[in-house]
């Protein structure tokens, strides 16, 4: 079905299709070899990114989106925009949308992209960070230099987590690093960490990178992560349960 714009996701943006736009418009998302070697990525981080990428294009096609998938194919050595151009002439995409893009050097390879084909181009804001581009920019306006533990202390008061109504810090200190430091003590056992059953995708990822980055760091058939949103929020509820239990 021609859509007349096209939802570019890419493989750090697998958000829940309820911050997508509408099933009418169609998705692009490509796996590609130079973002897998532009640096030697360990194994397990390629597995976990194209394991995730395939199964997120699976749950957004049981709700009812179309999405145009290219796998990676080390013999395709088309790039990245090659891909995304076929796409857009077989569909006669006239915009493209995007969430914000946090990786510069691929948002600006995006944004000459659009230029380039005079396509119209819509950034939606990024549901990644709890705070906004412009709210950062503002934040951070007239200052030499921004610093980490300031702007920690920003966000705190401004979204008011654990400040009391003088927008003091909870507990007296806006920091605990120094104990975050300390060994943990012989009494306490961390939790087990269950590890999510593999699926197709994940199988068959693991052989593509075997076959492939068998000179990256690591080993991709100790592969033991979610790859999904339920798998994740799974052992996300597992660990804080558990995590409880030590208090």
């Amino acid at each position: 079905m021609e859509s007349p714009n096209l939802l570019l996701i890419l493989g750090n943006q697998l958000f829940s299709p309820e911050h997508l736009p509408s099933p009418a418009t169609r998705v692009f998302m490509a796996e590609d070899l130079g973002l897998c070697t532009y640096e030697k990525h360990h194994q397990q981080k390629i597995v976990l990114f194209l394991a995730a990428m395939r199964a997120y294009a699976d749950e957004l096609r049981v709700a009812g989106y179309d999405v145009d998938y290219v796998v990676l194919d080390p013999a395709d050595t088309r790039s990245y925009e090659d891909k995304l151009a076929a796409v857009l002439d077989e569909n006669s995409v006239a915009e493209l949308v995007h969430f914000e893009i946090e990786d510069k050097a691929m948002e600006e390879r995006i944004v000459r992209f659009a230029e380039a084909r005079k396509l119209t181009r819509t950034e939606m804001r990024s549901p990644m960070f709890t705070c906004t581009r412009q709210d950062f920019a503002a934040w951070n306006s007239g200052r030499k230099r921004p610093f980490m533990q300031e702007f920690y202390k920003f966000q705190r008061k401004r979204l008011d987590i654990l400040v009391d109504a003088d927008g003091n810090p909870e507990g007296g200190k806006w920091s605990y690093d120094a104990d975050n430091r300390r060994r943990l003590p012989k009494k306490i056992v961390p939790p087990e960490i269950p590890q999510p059953e593999r699926d197709r995708h994940v199988d068959n990822v693991i052989s593509l990178v075997e076959s492939n980055f068998a000179d990256h760091p690591g080993r991709a058939d100790e592969f033991r992560w979610p790859t999904t949103r339920a798998q994740a929020k799974r052992l996300a509820n597992h660990l804080i349960a558990r995590g409880r239990c030590h208090l």
